[in-house]
């Protein structure tokens, strides 16, 4: 038995940090948006019992397989399986990127498995095991749009009104999430995202997003890496002009938000020198 699914990248059309747990979690308030942006997942069955991956594509060190092998070692445990499986993961999402790749290819793992091992874990049992995994991992397992909350285990799905034309630059360089979230001043003041903001980031409309577009871990980025500082003024004022550039996740790639999908292909042209990884996409809705 053969299965072959897609996982997609993901943006945080905004993440406000909200607090630190005792355990040293990070407490955030996000809306994640899926974008037009795949790796590609095939599953065999191996009764063995041998879990193994293959990994192909330009992007593809060893981090971005191991949420595989551990989504795959987590389910197996839960349902107490002895099947194993090979699995072939095509790369095309950069990795290191604040774009939710390994994140995305877990819950998907988690999810294929199930089917092909013959196991039916609950929703809730589900989210538990992509927790244990990573705190993008359980939205992933839903999609394509949610407000996430606590450390990422909270995911209220939400309905966005429309695709956006998005920009996705990341420079030559990865940056640590852990580092990010550990160096970055938070001033965990209180936060709530309501009805009004939420419509607002999901609206597709770059003039009603526009006010809405905030990242905390940004600021620690930019002055950390100048280059990247740099790189945010070069897309902001590349002709076509896009209606604002934030940093997704912990970045260090950014988005841009274009009104138009030809603009958005123009400026993939203008800029498609000054990264390595420039593509023009979509949100997915």
């Amino acid at each position: 038995m053969q299965i072959t699914a897609r996982s997609s990248a993901k943006i945080n059309l905004f993440l406000k940090v909200t607090g630190k747990r005792p355990d040293g979690y990070h407490e955030i308030c996000s809306v994640m948006q899926m974008v037009d942006l795949f790796d590609t997942l095939t599953f065999d069955l191996d009764p063995s019992g041998k879990l193994s991956i293959k990994v192909s594509g330009t992007d593809a060190p060893a981090d971005g397989t191991n949420l595989v092998i551990k989504a795959a070692e987590a389910l197996r445990k839960w349902g107490n399986i002895k099947l194993g499986a090979r699995i072939s993961l095509e790369k095309n999402i950069p990795v290191s990127a604040g774009l939710g790749g390994g994140s995305g290819n877990a819950a998907v793992a988690l999810k294929t498995l199930a089917i092909l091992w013959g196991i039916e874990p609950t929703q809730g049992e589900f989210t538990r095991l992509a927790l244990s995994i990573g705190a993008d991992v359980p939205f992933f397992l839903d999609g394509p749009c949610a407000l996430v909350a606590g450390i990422g285990e909270k995911t209220k799905p939400v309905t966005a009104r429309k695709s956006a034309a998005i920009l996705l630059v990341k420079p030559d360089f990865g940056v640590s999430t852990a580092e990010a979230y550990k160096k970055s001043k938070f001033d965990f003041a209180p936060f709530i995202a309501n009805d009004a903001m939420v419509e607002d980031v999901v609206s597709g409309n770059p003039a009603r997003m526009r006010p809405r577009m905030v990242n905390d871990l940004m600021p620690w980025a930019m002055e950390t890496h100048p280059e990247l500082a740099r790189l945010k003024e070069r897309v902001q004022a590349a002709n076509p002009k896009p209606a604002f550039v934030m940093m997704s996740g912990s970045g260090p790639t950014l988005f841009a938000l274009y009104d138009r999908e030809e603009d958005c292909g123009r400026a993939a042209e203008v800029l498609k020198d000054s990264a390595p990884f420039v593509m023009a996409t979509r949100t997915l809705v």
